[in-house]
């Protein structure tokens, strides 16, 4: 039998809602970061699907407690589609406004890198398992400059 999740109120949640997490039940506060811990065992098969969940964690995060706007890109033809333009239009639009949100796939990197790019369009930073002491000085910095 598996020992029950740990809980700290403010610090760590046991499960995610879904339609987010709780804020804070001290302040009632929203999170200043989010970080999501994804153990993939077949990279071929996982990757794709957790980074989907991902996703959809940061979209519903920065849009219930964040001040993203989405909006079209205002196309008029694909004939003449810039993707990396456009790729980038959608990211500023996304990762600009809190919280934070940051994946650690525990998986090899060089078996799941090539995914990267694509995964912080929506995703503020993805880490993998070698990635873990940059992962964590990445939170401090962010917890740290935003006021956590």
């Amino acid at each position: 039998m598996s020992p029950p999740r740990r809980e700290v109120p403010g610090v760590v949640v046991a499960r995610r809602k879904p339609d987010g997490v709780w804020p804070d039940p001290k302040t009632g506060e929203s999170p200043v970061i989010y970080l999501e811990v994804k153990r993939i065992r077949r990279v071929a098969d996982d990757i794709q699907k957790r980074l989907y969940e991902l996703a959809e964690a940061a979209l519903e995060m920065k849009l219930l407690y964040g001040s993203a706007t989405l909006q079209g890109l205002g196309l008029s033809d694909t004939l003449t589609f810039d993707r990396d333009n456009a790729a980038q239009r959608l990211r500023t639009m996304v990762t600009g406004s809190a919280p934070f949100v940051v994946g650690l796939l525990l998986c090899p990197r060089a078996e799941a890198e090539r995914y990267r790019a694509g995964a912080e369009a929506f995703i503020d930073k993805i880490f993998f398992q070698e990635e873990i002491e940059e992962c964590i000085d990445y939170i401090k910095t962010a917890i740290e400059d935003h006021g956590g």
